[in-house]
């Protein structure tokens, strides 16, 4: 009798009561951004999000970013969850201090989304006149993987990179005008 009891309790599988834990601290991306801030009145784009950390800061200072708050966050019925990867843990008492949302040593910032958009078209711009005054000049050697031939950039393995035309500048010139 003892033996039949034994071999049900063998067949019977076991489902254990585990509870996985994870490290909050641990991350593969934790400075990753889903998506800018709504619409506000401050800006009606909406806001784009940023991490700043002590070297940008340094050499550009602020350059228009907004410091993100906690108490900002509260008031204004933010979920971090909703537009950061990975959002940071308030630290307790943060209210007392700064109340800076930070991961380590950098800092959570905000600035409006068509500030953000004339920067990129500025930069867009530049980089097509840089790269038609390039070709301009004829051929010339860049570094050991590419040279300047002409019609655009060609590497070793004979991948040619298209030259900006003169309406692609003007094209981009006219949207950074209207936008600014």
């Amino acid at each position: 009798m003892a033996k039949d009891e034994t071999s049900k309790a063998a067949k019977k599988t076991v489902e254990p009561d585990v509870e996985i834990l994870r490290d909050p601290y641990v991350s593969d991306r934790p400075y990753k951004i889903i998506k800018d801030l709504p619409p506000s009145p401050g800006s009606p784009k909406g806001w784009a999000l940023g991490w700043k950390w002590p070297a940008y800061r340094d050499r550009r200072g602020w350059n228009g970013w907004e410091i993100m708050r906690w108490s900002m966050v509260e008031k204004e019925n933010i979920d971090l969850s909703e537009y950061l990867g990975e959002p940071p843990v308030r630290m307790q008492g943060s209210e007392h201090t700064d109340d800076i949302i930070r991961r380590g040593s950098d800092v959570l910032c905000r600035i409006p989304r068509h500030w953000m958009d004339e920067r990129e078209d500025r930069k867009r711009v530049k980089r097509l006149e840089r790269e038609k005054a390039a070709t301009a000049e004829g051929s010339q050697r860049i570094n050991d993987l590419a040279t300047m031939t002409g019609p655009g950039l060609e590497t070793e393995d004979g991948v040619t990179f298209r030259v900006p035309t003169d309406s692609e500048i003007q094209k981009a010139r006219a949207r950074m005008e209207q936008t600014g």
